[in-house]
């Protein structure tokens, strides 16, 4: 009798490990999913946040007073663009930069 009871209890335990196990395989899924989404948000705020938030920063200073300023916003928002593409590419890659540099000098 009592070796039927410490199967049941290794039975029971098995499939309290399987239920744990499913359990964490769902959450490592979600944290999978979020970092994607994080990822994702990320690149918006590097690529088109931080662009538009250094165009309307020099427009809204009160010492810039262009005479087309229509016209001046995309050129600004474009060297803006370019520039924060730029360094987001060197933080990006730093050794694949620094090697590059490297072969051009030598």
């Amino acid at each position: 009798m009592s070796s039927l009871n410490q199967a049941q209890t290794a039975i029971d335990q098995g499939q309290n490990v399987r239920q744990q196990t499913d359990a964490a395989l769902r959450q490592t899924d979600a944290a999978l999913v979020q970092g994607r989404n994080i990822g994702t948000l990320t690149k918006m705020t590097v690529y088109v946040a931080f662009p538009v938030l250094v165009t309307t920063a020099i427009f809204s200073m009160d010492i810039v007073h262009p005479y087309h300023p229509w016209a001046i916003v995309p050129v600004v928002f474009a060297i803006a663009f370019v520039l924060n593409l730029t360094i987001a590419y060197v933080l990006d890659r730093p050794e694949e930069v620094w090697r590059r540099i490297r072969q051009a000098l030598s």
